[in-house]
């Protein structure tokens, strides 16, 4: 379960606050360290990203025609194949169907 902290001048001085801040910003990063990764099977984002976690929401954006979907569905299909994941993918572009033919056209079926 998530924890929610608020900090508020009325809590304390504000370096104080900032002491609290980047002590829990410090644990949080340790804890996500700690945790297993599972590569993207594409080298250059598994770099920036030291792979991905199970609990991950991965948001790809970026401006139309630059190759979204491509690069979903070759992580999709990477972690499908070789890591035996479960991937959803949620478009907000495309349909079902078109989805399912641009996966297969991208696997070679």
């Amino acid at each position: 379960m998530a924890n929610n902290y608020v900090y508020s001048k009325r809590n304390g001085d504000i370096p104080e606050t900032m002491n609290l801040v980047l002590e829990k910003l410090a644990q949080i990063a340790l804890e996500d360290a700690q945790k297993p990764r599972q590569s993207t099977g594409l080298l250059a984002i598994d770099k920036l990203t030291t792979g991905l976690v199970d609990e991950d929401l991965v948001v790809i954006a970026s401006r139309p025609a630059m190759g979204k979907t491509a690069l979903a569905l070759d992580i999709a299909n990477n972690l499908a194949k070789e890591a035996s994941k479960t991937t959803v993918l949620f478009s907000l572009e495309m349909s079902e169907v078109q989805i399912i033919r641009r996966s297969q056209r991208a696997s070679g079926n």
